[in-house]
């Protein structure tokens, strides 16, 4: 069952990384709104 906790523990860890993201892309500046918002953040992002 080690298996399955460490599938779990990773997604949360993915679900934890996808909410970064997300703050990341409200603070974007996003210049081509299909790319990933993160590709653009603000220099005080940095």
């Amino acid at each position: 069952f080690r298996n399955q906790s460490n599938r779990i523990e990773a997604h949360g860890i993915l679900k934890e990384q996808k909410k970064k993201k997300e703050i990341v892309c409200r603070e974007a500046v996003v210049v081509d709104e299909t790319a990933e918002c993160a590709i653009f953040p603000n220099s005080r992002n940095k």
